[in-house]
């Protein structure tokens, strides 16, 4: 169904190396030890258009009744789906409500290519089922692109995970820390954060912070400024290749 160019796997069934998931599960482990032993509170939008880091989920939920739109571009090197020959120009919006569940759709045109007007299409859901409390981290799941119409064709992208996040700021300043597991179990194309995955953000001035992911297959560094609910965000994957969009976020 979509081919958003997130996160995710390229497909390649051989990718049963032994040291790469020594790499995957030793990423998960850090960040998860993190989530209950505490870094340093903030709350970012990924160029998903859902709540996350660069490219991954969080356990994070926006307030009841915010609605989001964005738009962004994706480097060809950054977009880890199968076939990503093209760099992809995703477009999105998004909504919380109960205040526990987040939807989101999202269509990912490939950059000069003519019969890929709007591109494949993403339709995602969050459920936060424990809010953070004290000690304890906020948890939610999240599914993406499950909806199919005939075959796997129509799922190139999906996501089934879990997602823990924990914020603390012992000295002053704002941070978060999120650690989650993926799985590729359901029938589909491609997959998306399959493996540990997680990341950390920072928040050394109320407008900005600072970002860095591993989302499964690489890892991402970047920046969010966000001011009035207007955000802009930015990155480099695998510290090479660029990637960044604009949104809007305001509450209903």
């Amino acid at each position: 169904m979509s081919r958003s160019g997130f996160g995710g796997n390229r497909g390649l069934s051989g990718r049963t190396m032994t040291s790469g998931r020594h790499r995957r599960i030793a990423a998960g482990l850090v960040c998860l030890a993190a989530i209950f032993f505490g870094v340093p509170r903030v709350t970012a939008q990924s160029l998903t258009g859902m709540t996350g880091l660069i490219t991954i989920p969080t356990a994070e939920m926006q307030p009841d009744g915010s609605v989001l739109v964005g738009a962004g571009r994706v480097h060809r090197e950054a977009v880890t789906v199968p076939d990503a020959d093209h760099h992809v120009a995703p477009f999105y919006a998004a909504i919380t409500f109960l205040p526990m569940v987040e939807l989101g759709f999202r269509f990912s045109p490939q950059i000069g290519v003519d019969r890929d007007a709007l591109g494949d299409r993403t339709l995602m859901a969050r459920v936060q089922v424990l809010p953070e409390r004290g000690r304890w981290p906020a948890v939610a799941l999240g599914a993406h692109d499950f909806l199919k119409s005939s075959g796997s064709e129509t799922r190139r992208y999906n996501a089934l995970y879990v997602v823990a996040s924990k914020h603390v700021a012992p000295l002053g300043v704002p941070a978060a820390v999120h650690g989650g597991y993926g799985t590729d179990v359901i029938d589909a194309k491609g997959h998306q954060f399959v493996g540990f995955f997680g990341g950390v953000s920072i928040a050394p001035h109320p407008v900005a912070e600072v970002m860095a992911e591993y989302d499964g297959t690489q890892v991402l560094v970047g920046g969010r400024i966000t001011v009035r609910g207007i955000y802009l965000v930015g990155g480099l994957a695998s510290f090479r290749y660029g990637l960044g969009g604009m949104g809007l976020r305001w509450r209903l």
